[in-house]
């Protein structure tokens, strides 16, 4: 039977259809529905390229920049085995090798000699028990730091800044650089039937044979490279003492404190954060951390906190645990054990604050995923109990805070699900606690490097410089 094109009915089901001559199109409505949903799949798709594009170019970059710590690490490990030289050769002939040891524990101005005494600013003596000996562990130190004695005929900065300094910048690709960092510890022996001060003509000493190195991989951020020479300088310089200028290639030191958040009104006692002020206001103790007390240098101290930034390297260079004479006291196994440690700050927390902040103010910051802080057993091994005897509680739980008295947020000793009993001292009183920080992080404007004057405020601008961290082992002579 033969059918017009029209609709059809099934007799058995009902079903009516239309030939293919009559079948109707998309609609106007359906054609602008599609069109929108491939309009905003192509808009994810097109936004998904700059994030990877940036997130390739920075995975680049801190690629190439580790690299480039590393090679310093490899630039680094024959200095340490070089001869060590004779300062003053008419005179004392003082024989000092080219990393030694970093406790900076004796002042050079103050009867003793280099190698032995190597600080500006010394620490109060220790005692070094008869016929006994004391380990000192090493501060992390810059090449060429300033906490280093350095007048004639003595110039221990210039010694080192003078053989390692001028090649911190990639001569292949002087957007990169690195900046090496140290630290050695000393045992001093004392070889009488009593007990001595350190500073004994009496007391002998030993370097250990290994030295840490810790080594920034830098890229400059705010210019278009580093540079030795002309205008924009960013290497320390000879003979300038580093007490009236700041240099990019130079890190900037900080008081830094890493407690729970709890400290400064936060509610969850296992995070912790980085709270950073400046140097100067560590006044007991070892005062400003051992650095020059010039009126130049001050600002340059001052300015340094400035220079944080999301991303930026925390190296802590002295725990400023108190270095007890004795080893029956917690502080004695765990000084400087902190010294050499990397964090890497997060996001700044606007939303925190330190009740009683530091002349200055300070700023606060959370700690990046896989540089956080935890508590850590002490010397013994063990996380100790509140019954325990005040010499054995040396858990550490904060950095640059004193648990004796303990501060109001350490309560029972339980921090998240984990007992902890510490009684470990750190210098000076709740109000100017704080361990001693090298950062480098943002780069210094051109109209404060271009300007060779000194008695001017460093300033800073752009993102951090420092895009890695290397840490390794090398064995010195």
């Amino acid at each position: 039977m033969k059918y017009e094109c029209g609709m059809m009915n099934h007799a058995n089901d009902g079903r009516a259809t239309y030939c293919a001559a009559h079948r109707l199109g998309f609609s106007f409505a359906e054609v602008m529905f599609a069109v929108v949903i491939l309009g905003i799949g192509f808009i994810m798709v097109a936004a998904v390229f700059p994030v990877a594009i940036k997130q390739g170019q920075a995975t680049s970059e801190e690629s190439f920049a580790a690299a480039v710590a590393r090679n310093g690490a490899n630039y680094l490990a024959p200095l340490g085995q070089r001869n060590p030289r004779t300062l003053d050769p008419t005179g004392t002939r003082a024989v000092v090798p080219m990393l030694f040891g970093t406790d900076l524990l004796i002042e050079a101005n103050n009867g003793e000699l280099p190698p032995k005494a190597s600080a500006v600013t010394g620490a109060p003596a220790l005692t070094v028990p008869a016929r006994g000996s004391l380990t000192s562990r090493g501060k992390l130190v810059a090449v060429g730091d300033p906490r280093i004695f350095d007048e004639n005929p003595y110039f221990l900065r210039d010694m080192q800044r003078n053989d390692i300094a001028g090649d911190f910048i990639v001569p292949t690709d002087d957007r990169f650089a690195w900046v090496p960092l140290y630290r050695r510890d000393r045992t001093y022996i004392n070889p009488t039937s009593g007990n001595l001060p350190i500073d004994d003509p009496r007391i002998t000493y030993e370097d250990a044979s290994v030295a840490q190195i810790v080594l920034f991989g830098v890229e400059v951020r705010n210019r278009t490279r580093f540079s030795n020479s002309g205008t924009f300088i960013d290497t320390p310089q000879f003979h300038a003492n580093n007490q009236g200028k700041q240099y990019n290639l130079q890190p900037r030191p900080v008081a830094v404190r890493i407690q729970p958040e709890t400290a400064y009104g936060g509610f969850d006692n296992s995070t912790y954060v980085l709270e950073v002020f400046s140097v100067t206001q560590l006044t007991t103790g070892q005062q400003r951390g051992g650095y020059p007390a010039g009126a130049d240098y001050t600002r340059i101290l001052n300015a340094a906190p400035n220079a944080m930034a999301e991303g930026s390297f925390v190296v802590i260079s002295d725990d400023r645990i108190i270095r007890a004479p004795t080893a029956s006291t917690p502080n004695a196994k765990v000084a400087g054990s902190l010294n050499g440690r990397i964090f890497r700050v997060g996001a700044q927390r606007t939303d925190l604050a330190n009740p009683s902040p530091p002349t200055g103010g300070s700023t606060l910051w959370d700690l990046y995923p896989g540089y956080e802080f935890k508590p850590e057993a002490g010397a013994n091994g063990v996380f100790n109990l509140t019954a325990d005897a005040t010499q054995f509680k040396d858990d550490i739980v904060a950095v640059g805070v004193s648990m004796t008295p303990p501060p109001s947020w350490y309560g029972t000793g339980i921090i998240g699900a984990q007992q902890t009993a510490s009684a470990v001292e750190v210098e000076g009183t709740p109000a100017n606690q704080g361990a001693v920080g090298l950062i480098i992080g943002r780069g210094l404007t051109e109209a404060y490097i271009a300007n060779s004057a000194a008695g001017t405020t460093p300033q800073y601008e752009g993102l951090p410089m420092d895009v890695s961290v290397y840490t390794t082992v090398i064995k010195v002579k």
